[in-house]
């Protein structure tokens, strides 16, 4: 091999990644849009493997529809199924849905505090016919197929007085049991007022970064989930974090250290 094969060599190989990821792109963008018979955008691209994707996956990409930011999620290509691709933009409508109608609850409850509802379900739960199927009528033979998941940021001026939260949190957690599904989860981080940080909770289904690695003055982090339940709780969990009133709220806040 000669000194020019070897100069031009990284040249194609950079062009080969360029193309690769612009029909990626292109692909994942024609598979939502004949499926859905909308328009779409996409945000950003994770590169998969090319020569493992049954190991380490193929591309997947942050999409949203056109003119709609908030309604974000993933699609992408099968690691195991080279040509067929998967999309969660069901589960981004009804997670849209939800947060609408807990509107009035949480300006009440935490007002001024960003969040996001999170709809997960099994693959074999939902498909794309569904796409217009209000939530409640897909959750009344799904319960066990799905998780709820309020992800919400509350604003405080230095380290916050939980004991003041308490009754919002209980309240919310009350509500979220009436959705009907089987496992659901408030997870909420405490930031300081003068950070912003409304494109995480934008992107909470899809960015996967938890509290604690949050580029942003973090104070401290409240998870609270159906194993907490007092009608139903998880005997591997202490009695004291059982919700069976809103003083547990304040025994199961963890505040990150300094």
């Amino acid at each position: 091999m000669n000194n020019k094969t070897l100069f031009s060599l990284p040249i194609m190989l950079l062009l080969l990644w360029v193309a690769g990821c612009s029909s990626s792109e292109d692909r994942i963008l024609s598979h939502l849009e004949s499926t859905y018979n909308e328009e779409f955008e996409i945000e950003h691209v994770d590169e998969g493997s090319w020569l493992f994707p049954e190991m380490y996956g193929r591309d997947k990409a942050i999409v949203h529809p056109k003119g709609n930011e908030e309604l974000v999620f993933l699609s992408g290509e099968y690691r195991n199924n080279e040509g067929e691709y998967y999309d969660g933009y069901v589960l981004a409508k009804w997670g849209e849905e939800l947060k609408a109608s807990l509107k009035s609850l949480m300006e009440k409850e935490l007002p001024g505090s960003p969040y996001k509802v999170i709809v997960y379900a099994t693959n074999e739960s939902y498909d794309a016919s569904m796409i217009a199927m209000p939530f409640q009528e897909f959750i009344e033979n799904n319960r066990k197929e799905v998780r709820l998941v309020i992800v919400a940021g509350v604003y405080t001026d230095g380290a916050p007085d939980v004991e003041s939260y308490k009754e919002s949190f209980y309240n919310i957690y009350q509500e979220m049991q009436k959705y009907g599904a089987e496992q659901y989860t408030i997870d909420a981080g405490f930031v300081e007022k003068s950070e912003d940080i409304s494109d995480y909770i934008r992107t909470a289904g899809v960015n996967n970064i938890a509290w604690s690695n949050l580029k942003a003055k973090v104070y401290g982090q409240l998870n609270v989930d159906e194993r907490l339940n007092p009608k139903n709780p998880d005997p591997d969990i202490a009695e004291e974090y059982i919700l069976t009133d809103s003083d547990a709220i304040v025994r199961i806040y963890r505040p990150y250290e300094e």
